[in-house]
């Protein structure tokens, strides 16, 4: 038998992991060892404390300056909670956590790591949650009410463990060989370097790699609107896009306007009027934004890969794609930088959707329709139909898996 293999075993047999003997970890909340033992799905115990930190988050003046943190806040709420559970009740009745559940988090979406341990949680497992190396106020503001409610709930303490570490140190391999899910969020190399790791010869890995989103607006809905609600559809967009600089798997990137000519050119002049509008109002922006927005701009005129790009100010820039050029994951913007496509209709453009489109977001138009035309043209990517302003609103149901389904185990009967 090989080292890794007597290694892994003798790790098996543990029934608490000491996470804090890991060379380079810094424990930065919750325990410093999680035990492996799993719990039913959605435990008393569980449900109270997303409950108590919904309230401790929203209470809390810290927390209310982040918009992403008042969502997190908002999901755990008792009643939410208490719907996803009866939603699932009968299906998940016999269902345990998998063990422990190792969370590595994009460096990109503040947020996510707090939304990935609620769901592991909910779904019987402990939890040792790599959060980003890079500093957000977000993460400082979640983690300093964390901690002092864990005391309150020692069957929560002991299965949260919030952890940073170099990626030179090893311990992405170490706590590999422990883990019976590995939660991973990044890019495609992420992915990659994380699945090469050896783990449990039953971990499971449940990823999150690059994704691609758009936005749909009906031409004439958007055209008819009036100046409060033109405002709140631009707060909505804002909020998809600006708050993370479209860096989110779920911010759409290419907006397909749907409609005949005159409606659409109607519809664009007063919807990016609103979205600069609120843009000027919110965003800080940074020189270095304006000139990589520039010179993206150069290189898609240059490669005619846009007919034409509108430069409405530093804060915006549209640029409409050619004829010639569908829809594409390679187009890709940064701080207020949207592809335009028109179409008469959005069954037009369905062939270009592939595996890697994750979120629909619209406005103007019925949902329902197009979550109706995804499913008639078994389109292979799409896994969200949502209204502009619920792209970044994480949930139990995520890239078309059901998370506390998957991060759990079904006990069988005869």
């Amino acid at each position: 038998m090989s080292e890794s293999k007597e290694a892994m075993m003798a790790v098996s047999n543990k029934t608490t992991i000491d996470v804090a003997s890991l060379p380079g970890v810094v424990i930065l909340a919750g325990a410093s060892a999680v035990t492996r033992m799993p719990t039913e799905v959605f435990s008393k115990g569980a449900c109270s404390f997303l409950a108590e930190l919904s309230k401790a988050l929203l209470n809390d003046a810290k927390s209310k300056l982040w918009p992403d943190v008042v969502s997190f806040a908002y999901w755990c709420r008792r009643s939410n909670i208490d719907a996803e559970r009866r939603a699932r009740e009968s299906r998940l009745c016999n269902h345990l956590g998998r063990g422990i559940a190792f969370h590595i988090t994009p460096s990109n979406v503040p947020v996510n790591f707090a939304f990935s341990w609620a769901f592991s949680l909910l779904a019987g497992n402990s939890s040792v949650v790599r959060v980003p190396s890079r500093p957000f106020a977000q993460i400082d503001a979640i983690l300093n009410v964390v901690q002092p409610l864990l005391q309150e709930y020692p069957e929560v303490l002991c299965r949260s463990t919030f952890v940073r570490y170099p990626a030179s140190s090893g311990a992405t391999e170490l706590i590999s060989t422990f883990s019976d899910v590995r939660v991973i969020w990044g890019g495609d190399s992420t992915v990659a370097a994380v699945r090469s790791c050896p783990c449990m010869p039953r971990c499971v890995d449940v990823c999150f790699s690059d994704r691609y989103s758009i936005a749909v607006l009906g031409a004439r809905g958007i055209a008819q609107m009036n100046g409060e609600e033109l405002s709140k559809v631009a707060h909505a967009f804002y909020n998809d896009t600006y708050l993370m600089d479209q860096n989110a798997c779920s911010s759409p990137q290419t907006v397909v306007w749907q409609g005949d000519q005159e409606s659409i050119q109607e519809a664009r002049a007063v919807f990016w009027a609103a979205v600069r509008s609120e843009v000027h109002k919110r965003y800080e922006l940074q020189p270095a934004i304006v000139m990589d927005k520039y010179v993206q701009a150069c290189s898609d005129l240059i490669k005619n890969r846009v007919s034409g790009v509108e430069r409405h100010d530093g804060y915006l820039t549209t640029a409409e794609l050619s004829k010639a050029h569908a829809l594409s994951e390679l187009n890709r913007g940064t701080g207020g930088y949207f592809y335009e496509k028109s179409v008469g209709d959005f069954s037009e453009v369905l062939d270009a959707v592939d595996e890697r489109y994750q979120t629909i977001t619209f406005a103007g138009i019925d949902g329902e329709d197009l979550r109706r035309q995804v499913l008639r043209c078994r389109a292979r990517g799409i896994d969200r139909v949502v209204p502009l302003g619920q792209a970044m609103n994480l949930g139990l149901l995520w890239d078309g898996y059901d998370l506390v389904e998957t991060l759990s185990r079904k006990i069988a009967r005869v």
